[in-house]
């Protein structure tokens, strides 16, 4: 028997064999480095992310004052820097925000926003909203559903949040001329929205690698498509927050599908902690904002 002392803690331990005590106890060590570097950098992207807000609502701020200020000069070359300069803001917001929002959700420290809406128009809005811009690139998303409304009780801006990363991946990866698909069917005991295209695929051996933080598929097989690595796993921990689940099957060079399932009614999820039944109007401006950041690393929303 040999003991190992822990945070001032005396642990006993059982060797095997011939295990030797100084192995046994680097082992532990170098377990301990590793978890201890894994919090400080989680620490170091926090506070840097908080640093870099107060610099970027500035910089954000003056591109609005310029924009304003200009609005009689017509003048392209101006026009162009401002929204570039606005546009790079709203990248290094989605970054930040996904770096702060994951941290919490995975500490358990994020608390919904609950509230009872009609998803199947949140879903709607947001595809119909991205829409042209898609078209612009030579693609083309349809959205179709079994049923006109489903309110659901839900944190609707962070689930909106959710569905867009997954939407903008697949933006990211399809092939010119490609289709994306965003499917909404309603199960009476459960909702499913699928997002499927028919773009580059991803290999078997990298799908679950994509939930991971940043996790990206293959650099070969990315076409030189930008974003941060954590996007779909924070999609995958807010549905996971709502009692949901989320899954991808791909082939390569055929296409992705990823599935999102909600349980419904049942008393052990989400939704039986809300208490009040009144519909939330739909925040047009809330899921405006959310486009504009979650796509601006794809193209310039206006």
């Amino acid at each position: 028997m040999a003991t190992k002392k822990r945070n001032g803690i005396i642990i006993p331990m059982q060797l095997k064999g011939n295990e030797i005590v100084e192995d046994l106890f680097k082992e532990i060590s170098e377990e301990d480095i590793i978890e201890k570097n894994i919090s400080i950098n989680d620490e170091l992207l926090i506070n840097c992310s908080h640093e870099l807000k107060t610099p970027l609502n500035i910089i954000y701020g003056a591109a609005q004052m310029i924009e304003l200020s200009a609005r009689n000069i017509s003048d392209d070359n101006l026009t162009n820097y401002v929204n570039s300069i606005k546009n790079n803001c709203f990248r290094l917001t989605k970054y930040i925000n996904h770096i702060l929002d994951l941290t919490a959700i995975e500490a358990g420290e994020y608390k919904l926003n609950l509230e009872r809406v009609n998803i199947v128009e949140v879903v709607e809005y947001v595809v119909q909203k991205i829409a042209p811009r898609i078209k612009e690139m030579g693609l083309n998303i349809l959205f179709d559903t079994n049923v006109e409304e489903k309110y659901v009780i839900i944190d609707s801006e962070l689930f909106g949040k959710s569905i867009l990363n997954i939407i903008s991946n697949a933006v990211k990866f399809s092939k010119q001329g490609g289709t994306i698909l965003v499917e909404f069917t309603d199960y009476k005991t459960n909702i499913e929205i699928k997002i499927e295209d028919n773009g580059i695929g991803i290999d078997t051996k990298y799908l679950e690698k994509i939930f991971h933080r940043f996790g990206q598929v293959d650099k070969s097989l990315s076409r030189g498509s930008e974003g941060s690595g954590i996007g779909l796993k924070l999609a995958k921990a807010i549905i996971e927050l709502h009692g949901g689940k989320v899954s991808a099957e791909s082939k390569l060079n055929e296409g992705s599908t990823f599935s999102v399932k909600i349980p419904l009614g049942n008393k052990d999820t989400i939704h039986s902690l809300y208490k009040n039944d009144d519909v939330k109007v739909i925040d047009y401006d809330t899921i405006n904002q959310l486009v504009h950041i979650e796509f601006s690393d794809i193209f310039n929303i206006s």
